[in-house]
C-alpha cells in the first residue's frame, strides 16, 4: 500500500522517496510500551491487553516503576486485559505486595480492567501469598482472574475467552 518516488536530475543524481503507509493500531499486536533491564511492557492492539514479562527479579524502585508505567499502558490505551509473566520475578517482599494491591490494583476498576492472568511456573510455589492477595484485590472488583501456568499465547485465548486447555 505504499509508494516509491523517484526524482532523478541528469548529471546531478536520483533522490527516493518511500511512503509506507500507517499502520491501523488494530494490527499491533506487540507495541513495546516500556522496557528495562527487569521488565518489558507491551500493548496489544489486536487484544486490548497490557502484557508485562518480568525479565528478572527487581529492586524494590523496579518493581513499583513497572508496575506504574503498566497502568500508563491502561489508561492510555484503554485495555480491559493484563497478563502478568511473574516467571522470572522472584519472590516478592510484603511491603512491594502491599504497595501493589494498594496503590495499582486499587485502581483496577476505574482504569477498565476486566481480566487479569498471571503466567508462572507450575507448582513452584514461590509467590502463593502473592497470587492470592492478587486474586481477592481484583476479585473483589468483579475482575477475572487466573494464575494458571500458560504461556503467553495460552494467556491471550483465556482473555479472549477461548479455553486455552
Amino acid at each position: 500500500g505504499g509508494k516509491i518516488i523517484r526524482e532523478s536530475t541528469p548529471g546531478v543524481g536520483t533522490k527516493f522517496r518511500v511512503i509506507c503507509p500507517k499502520p491501523k493500531i488494530e494490527l499491533v499486536s506487540e507495541q513495546v510500551y516500556f522496557e528495562s533491564e527487569v521488565a518489558i511492557i507491551w500493548f496489544d492492539a489486536v487484544n486490548y491487553i497490557s502484557t508485562l514479562v518480568w525479565k528478572k527479579e527487581p529492586s524494590s524502585d523496579e518493581y513499583k516503576e513497572a508496575l506504574s508505567r503498566n497502568l500508563e499502558v491502561f489508561r492510555t490505551y484503554k485495555c480491559y486485559g493484563c497478563i502478568a509473566d511473574v516467571r522470572k520475578l522472584g519472590i516478592v517482599n510484603e511491603t512491594d505486595r502491599n504497595w501493589f494491591i494498594n496503590n495499582i490494583l486499587s485502581d483496577a476498576p476505574e482504569i477498565g480492567m476486566r481480566k487479569f492472568i498471571v503466567v508462572h511456573d507450575s507448582n513452584d510455589g514461590k509467590n502463593d501469598e502473592y497470587f492470592e492477595g492478587m486474586r481477592k484485590a481484583v476479585e473483589s472488583h468483579g475482575i477475572f482472574f487466573d494464575h494458571d501456568s500458560y504461556d503467553i499465547e495460552e494467556a491471550k485465548q483465556v482473555i479472549r475467552g477461548i479455553d486455552a486447555k
